[in-house]
């Protein structure tokens, strides 16, 4: 009996796996194949320059000389793009072709959502693998998993720590490593995400104080390991290229984008000469066209030589400061804005974007990958988005809604029983997410709705749990 059981849940699991990744393989036909957005090219040229210098390093006589450790143009050296995503993408690329990635990822995110599930009964047999499909079609978690991009890990990576915080006494250790390895590879593959987890794991630390000290210790090692990893790149790039990687000025570009940026250099450009001076006349524009524009009317970063943008980020922090200073009511109000916007903004209409060609400069493997994606039927697409995204927003709310009024029936702390300190945790994550990226970046849909299908599953767990009370109590009457 234990043996069949045993199969039982096996062949459970393994079809799981198969739905899911028919779901992501019918999402990226959807949209045309799998999806690349302009980012995907930058984290695939940011891991095919790690592993030309890690072959260079390897086999000094034989290897090419490759990119440089990070994305790069004739500009100077950017880590916007992780090299450590780019590595899995590139490592995924090489192994499979163009489909492996997102089937390895919607792998991932179904062996996640199972080891989640089976911690309560009444997700057995069939239920389990039919609400993890459920969840694939409707919060929008195929596309993402169909999309070369580290969005799918920001999910991953909360609801692993909210695991560990809940559960880890009770799981073995392949599985504690599991999910200590999605949080390790949330904080690795995208900076913003690790500004996520701390801020995340700061109020769970003062909510929880000594009810989890081990499993908040070993969380804040992981994060600090991610913060290690990501200095290492900048060492890297410093030793072999001679200059530090320009940090690109995410938060600069936000105050330009909220229009507070201007007024500021029009009061001080008189007397303090900053870089950005010379571009005061092109402003008002958004944190998009600061950033990555290349007309002449609506741009800074994009066309900026190495030397001026160097200057333009190593000045950032101080106008920063300087705008906060300056108007720290209209600041503060714009990003509550940003922020509150951000948290209700959910979809996958972002991903219309398309790469260019010319993005993949020097050409590399995903050239002609490139090329046929921007020949497939776009149109399509767009209606396939603008639906998934409406039905996302839709469940994503009703999601939210339910979690929070079933965290509060009861006069109990959201953190004294498992499932609703894990959905109060969840919670926690995709607030500290729009708040970081409301603030520190322009507000788009796939930024939330990356996380649609994080109270879809709290909510099930806690309708389930519910579910599981009320039948022992009702056996105990009988």
């Amino acid at each position: 009996m234990v043996l069949e059981a045993g199969l039982s849940k096996t062949l459970l699991l393994l079809a799981s796996v198969g739905g899911l990744v028919f779901l992501t393989i019918l999402a990226a036909f959807l949209t045309g194949g799998p999806i690349l957005f302009p980012d995907s090219v930058g984290y695939f040229h940011a891991g095919a320059s790690a592993v030309a210098h890690l072959g260079k390093i390897a086999a000094p006589h034989h290897a090419s000389a490759g990119l440089p450790l990070a994305a790069e143009n004739s500009d100077g050296i950017s880590t916007a793009r992780s090299v450590y995503y780019g590595l899995f993408y590139v490592a995924a690329f090489m192994t499979g072709g163009e489909w492996a990635l997102p089937i390895l990822q919607a792998a991932i995110c179904t062996v996640a959502l199972w080891l989640c599930l089976r911690r309560i009964a009444a997700f057995e047999n069939w239920r389990g693998p039919a609400l993890i499909v459920a969840i694939f079609a409707v919060t929008g978690l195929a596309v993402f998993c169909a999309t070369a991009m580290p969005d799918v890990f920001a999910g991953l990576m909360l609801l692993a720590v909210a695991m560990i915080l809940t559960y880890a006494r009770a799981m073995a250790w392949p599985e504690y490593l599991f999910w200590l390895a999605m949080t390790l590879c949330g904080c690795l593959f995208h900076r913003g995400l690790l500004i996520v987890f701390v801020v995340t794991l700061a109020i769970a630390a003062l909510a929880l104080r000594r009810q989890s000290m081990r499993q908040l210790l070993a969380l804040a090692l992981v994060g600090w390991l991610a913060v290690v990893a990501h200095l290492a790149v900048d060492v890297a790039v410093k030793k072999m290229s001679g200059d530090w990687p320009i940090q690109t000025p995410f938060l600069l570009a936000r105050f330009v984008g909220d229009g507070t940026v201007k007024p500021f250099l029009e009061g001080r450009c008189p007397t303090r000469h900053y870089e950005l001076c010379r571009f005061v006349h092109r402003m008002p524009m958004s944190e998009n066209e600061f950033l990555w524009g290349e007309g002449a009317a609506k741009s800074v970063m994009g066309p900026a030589d190495k030397v001026r943008r160097q200057r333009i980020a190593a000045e950032a922090p101080s106008i920063e400061i300087g705008v906060i200073r300056a108007f720290p009511l209209q600041q503060s109000g714009i990003t509550a804005e940003n922020v509150l916007a951000q948290m209700f903004d959910v979809g996958v209409l972002a991903y219309q974007q398309k790469p260019t060609l010319s993005q993949d400069r020097p050409p590399t493997a995903l050239h002609p990958v490139i090329a046929r994606y921007l020949h497939r039927n776009m149109d399509r697409a767009t209606g396939f988005l603008r639906l998934q995204s409406a039905l996302m927003l839709a469940v994503y709310l009703l999601s939210v809604i339910g979690c929070v009024a079933l965290l509060a029936i009861r006069s109990q702390s959201y953190f004294e029983q498992p499932e609703r300190r894990l959905v109060a945790v969840l919670l926690v994550g995709m607030i500290a997410n729009a708040l970081v990226f409301g603030a520190i970046s322009g507000v788009f849909d796939r930024y939330q709705g990356r996380l649609a299908w994080l109270p879809v599953l709290g909510l099930a767990m806690l309708l389930s749990r519910r579910e599981v009370i009320a039948r022992s109590a009702a056996t105990v009457a009988a």
